[in-house]
This record gives C-alpha cells, sequence and structure tokens, in this order.
C-alpha cells in the first residue's frame, strides 16, 4: 500500500467510528499535518496541528512546564505526555490526539540522535485500545534513515502509521 492509500485508509477509519483528531508535532514540522490535509475528506476527520518546534513554543502554546523542559529535555516522554495531553485539551472536538518530538540530527547528542517519543491519547469515553487510555505510555522509536529530510519523513510516517494502529 502507497503512503497516500495509507492516509486515506486512516481518514476512512476515523470516519467509520465517528472520530476527530488533533496533532503536536515538533520535529516533524507540520509534514504529519500536510501529509493528512493532502487526501480529499481529511477535514471530517482531521481538526488542525499545533507545531511547537522550540521549547519556548512548547511552553506558550501547549504550557508545558519549563521545570519539565529543563529537567528532561524536549526529547522525553514527559514533555510528549505534556503535549498529547494539551493538545487534546485544547480541542474540544477532537476525540484523539497524537503528539510527537524528537531529533532528527545532526547536531543531536549522541544518546538522543534519532530518537522520537510519540504518544496517542483519547478522551476516556472513546477509548481505543491499550496505547491511547486513559495515560499513555509514549513509543521511543529509533529512526532507520540518516538524512534530516529523510528522517522527519519517516518520523511522520510513524506517527500517522501509530494512531491508524490504535484504531485496530
Amino acid at each position: 500500500m502507497n503512503r497516500s492509500e495509507r492516509y486515506r485508509s486512516l481518514i476512512e477509519k476515523l470516519r467509520k467510528r465517528k472520530l476527530r483528531f488533533v496533532l503536536a508535532e515538533s520535529c516533524t514540522g507540520g509534514l504529519a499535518a500536510a501529509r493528512i490535509t493532502g487526501i480529499a475528506g481529511a477535514s471530517e476527520v482531521f481538526c488542525g496541528s499545533m507545531v511547537t518546534y522550540r521549547e519556548s513554543v512548547k511552553t506558550e502554546w501547549l504550557g508545558v512546564s519549563e521545570d519539565i523542559l529543563s529537567q528532561h529535555s524536549s526529547v522525553s516522554t514527559e514533555v510528549t505526555l505534556a503535549m498529547v495531553r494539551a493538545v487534546l485539551k485544547a480541542t474540544p472536538e477532537a476525540s484523539l490526539a497524537a503528539a510527537i518530538t524528537g531529533h532528527l540530527g545532526p547536531d543531536a547528542p549522541e544518546e538522543l540522535d534519532g530518537i522520537l517519543f510519540a504518544a496517542i491519547l483519547c478522551r476516556e469515553s472513546q477509548a481505543l485500545n491499550s496505547r491511547s487510555v486513559p495515560s499513555p505510555q509514549p513509543i521511543q522509536y529509533r529512526l532507520q534513515e540518516t538524512g534530516r529530510a529523510a528522517r522527519q519523513q519517516e518520523a511522520a510516517d510513524f506517527l500517522l502509521n501509530l494512531i491508524e494502529e490504535s484504531l485496530d
């Protein structure tokens, strides 16, 4: 199945379940939102995306605590959880939220180079599977690609695939 067919499948699964979703994107820079909105009919299920690339914007837009950021860094389970909770709270019409943060490199600390964290959260009454209720456990993923642009594409695909998997 090619990329656009996968995204059509995701949109159809959400539409059938009468679910809408919202994103909080960091390392993907809005690419996940762009991929979804490239598919006709996405507006039925997609509310939008907050692209919070800088730490200060994570704090200002999503209310991620400066203490959490300084204690754990922006590439952490704690920040990912704060992002997904905040974007779902900020978007009442969304049933489901997903957040992603990571280091694409090349200037990342060695232990974080190519590391992503992603989380999915559903409103309690609309729980889908163990990854999304009620307090999601962020998933850590190591990117396989090496170039920055390829890593960003891999990260966007990873996030959207994770959402689709939560619907199965």
